[in-house]
């Protein structure tokens, strides 16, 4: 049997783990999806070497993460030339049905999905307090395996780690089935407000130091800039449902596991997540990249 066919089917068994893995270091399927193939390429050479691979699994994650950190790199360098806010692309799912019955969210939702705030508030970091984070608090590998994988010692991986633990703060990477369904009704109030026009009622949804980040890429028309407090964020917001005019249609989905919406209109469509704090909206994420868009195949049945 060719060497190639143990090697592939190693890679295709780890391919929706390394997919992921690349995705929570770049924020971007597309480009997770791009890293993957160039793992290929590296695995299948030294799957076919002279000398057997002890742990294919740890080579693939060392194989793709260094491939995902040059990737992130170049795109720390490149930001100065992105036009507006960057925002991850983010995961979306169909919305089960229905969010707020009692009990926890499915497996895959629970402990799986970094959360939409948790994937911005990693926007932060350099590529390797990324890297070194990513690996030791979500996929818990000790230290003296992360070194290797990035080149560096132990000690300098729990000072990576450290520095990023300060400036995530308090964030929690998931969304638990009580945020959820908080979550899942603000964002119904906020719906119902914009389709009503009503900006009494949706500025009372929003935390004093709320905030509504917006991602066009140049390609569509967003805000450059941060959106800062409950009347800015209103106005702004009912701004953009009045130019729409009456064509605009909203479909609920899960966004990283946690209800958000998919709001379609006659000339583009916005991607909406939501980030809570106790029972007010804290922060409101526009994704109007249609780049960043790829992931609406997911709930293709629920946009036609």
């Amino acid at each position: 049997m060719s060497p190639a066919v143990p090697a592939l089917t190693t890679y295709t068994q780890e391919r929706p783990r390394l997919r992921m893995l690349a995705y929570r270091l770049l924020g971007s399927f597309s480009d997770a999806d791009d890293v993957l193939q160039d793992a290929w390429l590296k695995w299948a050479v030294a799957a076919d070497g002279d000398q057997p691979v002890r742990s294919p699994q740890a080579l693939l994650t060392t194989i793709v993460t260094r491939l995902a950190l040059d990737r992130l790199r170049a795109r720390k360098r490149a930001a100065t030339d992105y036009v507006g806010h960057w925002l991850p692309e983010p995961d979306l799912a169909p919305l089960p049905s229905p969010l707020s019955t009692p009990g926890p969210l499915p497996a895959d939702q629970r402990g799986e999905t970094l959360s939409y705030a948790f994937l911005v508030v990693l926007e932060r970091l350099t590529p390797d307090q990324r890297a070194a984070f990513l690996l030791r608090d979500v996929l818990d590998m000790d230290y003296a395996e992360i070194a290797p994988v990035l080149q560096t010692t132990a000690t300098a991986c729990r000072q990576l780690v450290h520095r990023a633990r300060l400036k995530v703060g308090t964030e929690p990477a998931t969304v638990s089935p009580v945020q959820a369904r908080t979550i899942g009704h603000l964002a119904q109030e906020f719906a119902r407000a914009v389709d009503t026009a009503d900006y009494d009622r949706l500025v009372r949804l929003f935390t004093s130091d709320a905030v509504l980040l917006s991602d066009g890429g140049g390609k569509v028309i967003a805000a450059l800039n941060p959106i800062h407090g409950p009347d800015a964020i209103s106005r702004f917001t009912l701004g953009v449902a009045r130019k729409a005019g009456a064509g605009a249609r909203v479909v609920p989905c899960l966004i990283n596991g946690a209800p958000g919406a998919v709001v379609i209109r006659p000339d583009r469509t916005d991607i909406l997540g939501f980030m809570a704090q106790g029972h007010h909206l804290q922060a409101v994420y526009m994704i109007a990249n249609p780049d960043k868009q790829t992931t609406l195949s997911a709930v293709s049945a629920l946009l036609n």
